[in-house]
């Protein structure tokens, strides 16, 4: 009988950290997606709190149409808990330049800005805070009567970045206000924070990040925070076990509720990896996540800490735990520690898909698993994420799951540069008990 070493879990969670780190520096969509929270790192001194997703937004495309009612879900649009701006008071009037650009887009998104190079067209300005070369921007307030502040961040060592007492710049937002501006994105650290106070007082707002990798994103969208965290997202984002913000996560829960399930339940059919907290024996193995053109890859698998083997790669890992599997059965408690019976095949099969649109760019997207097209799907343009509930076969868990996302079509611009981060759910008769 050949030697199989059992390793550590360590080992492959180190896997698991390694594709992870690998999909942050290969995936513009990933980059783009950490551009303000400075709520959690800056002591504000006006408490600006808000949270920020990034991404462009169709402004300026002729094509742009509202968005088409996704084949995702239940078609339950259940109201969710969720501080954002309500847009049916009287009080929140949305500004025509907003409307004008972006017709339709999440609740939570309080103001957008429209980057240099512009490359949907630089928006009509209606006023202008300085006048510079680089870090070119048009920062569109969605709301009437909203306040646009830009402050100042000062570095240093024994403090941090600091915001500084008082704005640069200030604004009221009329109906159509649109405003020019040159805030600088040097490296090292950032040098301007940008928050929208609503017309009920509550704050947004986002750092200004330099992205030397892709450069800075044609749009990005300033977010309302919800009222009360998540418990998902809470557990998720203590255990550090996906490279996610909590507005990626809070966008999740949105489109959970969305389908008409709850966060926990949207995870594990949708997203198993946020199911993976605590002490269990079953893991989600998700490695490689890259996008190469228009097409988003990765594979999955479910592992089993006590049948695995020295490896480096995905493929060596499934095919030894299957190996194990062959020779021991159950002896170690891949099926449960209270099976009994015939043992059977260990398989699994792909439940569901989170699909992450930032960008708001993605429009329709086709799925292949294991080199077969299941399936095309809409994502709407109201949402940064959509949950693609799947009823698929199961396959023998000798091999992983692999699966594409090509993005057909986009809502604006091509489709090779509507960046978009996928991921998976799994069933498996392996056992999480220990």
């Amino acid at each position: 009988m050949k030697r199989l070493k059992i390793c550590s879990v360590l080992l492959v969670l180190a896997l698991l950290l390694t594709a992870c780190a690998g999909r942050n520096n290969q995936d513009p969509a990933s980059d783009r997606s950490h551009t303000g929270n400075a709520g959690d790192t800056l002591p504000a001194p006006v408490a600006p709190g808000g949270n920020s997703e990034t991404g462009p937004s169709p402004a300026g495309n002729s094509d742009t149409e509202p968005s088409a009612k996704s084949d995702t879900g239940d078609g339950n649009d259940a109201d969710t808990d969720s501080d954002v701006p309500d847009v049916s008071a009287p009080e929140f009037t949305v500004s025509a330049s907003f409307s004008a650009l972006f017709p339709t887009c999440p609740d939570s998104v309080t103001a957008v800005l429209a980057n240099t190079p512009f490359p949907n067209g630089k928006p009509d300005a209606s006023l202008q805070w300085n006048d510079g070369a680089y870090d070119q921007l048009v920062l569109v307030p969605r709301f009437v009567g909203s306040t646009v502040n830009a402050y100042r961040l000062n570095y240093t060592e024994a403090d941090g970045l600091q915001l500084e007492n008082d704005p640069v710049y200030s604004a009221e937002a009329t109906d159509g206000t649109a405003i020019f501006a040159s805030l600088d994105r040097p490296e090292g650290f950032p040098a301007w924070y940008v928050e929208i106070v609503t017309p009920d007082g509550k704050r947004s707002g986002m750092t200004l990040e330099f992205n030397g990798r892709t450069g800075t994103p044609a749009y990005e969208y300033i977010c309302m925070e919800p009222a009360e965290e998540d418990e998902l997202v809470k557990a998720v984002t203590d255990a550090h076990i996906v490279p996610l913000t909590a507005a990626d996560l809070n966008a999740f829960v949105l489109a959970a509720r969305k389908c008409g399930m709850e966060p926990w339940e949207a995870a594990e059919r949708c997203f198993t990896q946020l199911t993976d907290i605590g002490d269990g024996a079953a893991f989600t193995l998700s490695y490689g996540h890259e996008m190469a053109g228009n097409v988003y890859s990765f594979r999955m698998a479910r592992m089993h800490q006590f049948y695995l083997i020295e490896a480096y790669g995905i493929d060596e890992l499934v095919t030894g735990q299957y190996s194990i599997y062959e020779q021991m059965g159950n002896e170690l408690g891949i099926l449960g520690p209270s099976f009994t019976g015939e043992l059977p095949d260990l398989t699994w099969r792909l439940s569901g898909l989170t699909v992450f649109n930032k960008l708001l760019a993605a429009k329709e997207i086709r799925v292949s698993v294991n080199g077969e097209d299941i399936g095309t799907y809409t994502l709407p343009q109201d949402q940064f994420c959509t949950l693609i509930p799947l009823d698929l076969p199961e396959q023998l868990a000798d091999t992983p799951i692999s699966v594409d996302v090509t993005i057909v079509s986009a809502w604006y611009g091509e489709p090779d540069g509507a960046w978009i981060d996928v991921y998976g759910g799994i069933s498996s008769n392996i056992s999480g008990a220990l």
